[in-house]
């Protein structure tokens, strides 16, 4: 497994060198939400696929990996798929640079997810990466945000 150049690191390199243009002070629980949903979207936690899996659990691990932790959730009261493991963490979550990784990092698997050539047996996605990047930089220009999320993400 590569080491990916999470936000946070880029951010915490770029500190002292030069000053960032803008600080995140926080991620309001409304946008987490909303971004959620975007995700939720392009693969509904209540329907079985196998892509979808791969996407959730891809991110977690890279995020485990990158924290050096065994689980995202402490705390986990049922048993918990990746997706909804992320999610909670996402949720909750309070260092926002982190959280800003679980974006940065989920769009860019996006991303790489629906640039992926289709097979026969696929019918054309709903959802396009232009979509999906315009919809999420909406949501952060909503309320205010810096949030500027392109198509060169941290994918994997």
């Amino acid at each position: 497994m590569r080491i990916v150049d999470l936000f946070s690191k880029r951010q915490k390199a770029s500190r002292g060198e030069l000053p960032e243009v803008y600080t995140y002070a926080e991620l309001p629980l409304k946008l987490r939400t909303q971004i959620v949903h975007i995700w939720t979207d392009i693969f509904p936690l209540d329907a079985y696929s196998e892509e979808a899996d791969e996407v959730w659990a891809r991110a977690r691990q890279i995020l485990l990996s990158e924290y050096g932790l065994f689980e995202l959730v402490e705390d986990q009261r049922f048993d918990s798929s990746p997706a909804k493991e992320l999610i909670g963490f996402f949720l909750a979550e309070q260092d926002v640079e982190r959280a800003l990784d679980v974006v940065e990092l989920m769009h860019g698997l996006l991303r790489d997810h629906l640039q992926r050539p289709l097979n026969r047996y696929q019918s054309q996605p709903s959802h396009t990466v232009a979509l999906l990047t315009e919809t999420l930089n909406g949501r952060f220009r909503e309320r205010r945000l810096p949030g500027r999320i392109g198509s060169s993400g941290a994918g994997g």
